[in-house]
């Protein structure tokens, strides 16, 4: 079987949402170790299982947060990836939950950062990946706000429930009742909601944030005795859940 490698590469990029030239420098790097053509895309695909997923469908979505762009290395070399988080509608059920698509090569995160906004709703075709996060994601076209609600609409999960998300993404609501600092920069709050579970700590400044500096400055602004919808990942340390945010919005 003749194999234009080239060719190729291009395909699995655009079915992975990667940068071509990073597919072939692996692809060539596998037919450097001895893999033939054929061998060296089976092997590729293999390594790149997740990555690919299913079939695209169309999905409408609300966008809730952006990760700065970060620098990680993939198959011993680096490489820049964003995440985006979005608000759609359950394929089943109809019911809204939370998904996450990542954004591989410097090129392409610039082309969608210049194409989507915080907070507003896109339509666009994307694959499903294993751990249920999206991946070739088709350029997203800006639709009616209405069909997708506000993040402040959307149940939260109550934060006695919390020990049962760790190691995912969730959204809590509650009333911020103690602001952190890290000499005279603050750095997280402790939410509360009216159950007995202690103040979970929302953490959304400092060296590891995981949202942009100007949604930070603003997000800084934010008093004890404000009410807030936070969206970020949940882990534990020691006795305390925290979340790290990738969005906290007031409510008003």
């Amino acid at each position: 079987m003749e194999i234009d490698l080239t060719t190729k590469a291009t395909e699995l990029a655009e079915a992975t949402d990667r940068p071509a030239a990073d597919v072939l420098l692996e692809l060539n790097t596998l037919v450097n170790e001895g893999f033939s053509y054929v061998g060296a895309v089976a092997r590729w695909k293999s390594n790149n299982k997740i990555q690919l997923g299913a079939g695209r469908m169309e999905w409408v979505a609300r966008l809730i947060g952006t990760e700065p762009p970060r620098t990680v290395s993939f198959d011993d070399r680096e490489t820049m990836v964003m995440n985006y988080h979005w608000i759609v509608p359950d394929q089943e059920t109809g019911e809204m939950t939370f998904k996450s698509s990542s954004i591989w090569g410097e090129q392409r995160i610039e082309d969608l950062a210049d194409s989507v906004n915080v907070g507003r709703v896109y339509r666009f075709k994307a694959a499903i990946r294993q751990d249920g996060s999206l991946t070739r994601v088709s350029p997203p076209e800006q639709v009616d706000d209405s069909l997708i609600p506000e993040i402040d609409e959307v149940e939260p999960l109550p934060i006695e429930k919390l020990p049962d998300a760790l190691g995912t993404n969730e959204l809590i609501r509650g009333v911020i009742g103690r602001i952190i600092n890290i000499g005279s920069e603050p750095v997280a709050f402790e939410i509360s909601d009216m159950s007995v579970a202690p103040p979970v700590t929302v953490w959304y400044g400092g060296q590891y944030s995981k949202i942009p500096y100007d949604r930070v400055l603003e997000i800084s602004t934010n008093h004890e005795g404000d009410e807030v919808c936070a969206y970020g990942y949940i882990s534990q340390s020691s006795s305390d859940i925290r979340m790290n945010a990738v969005n906290i919005v007031k409510v008003r």
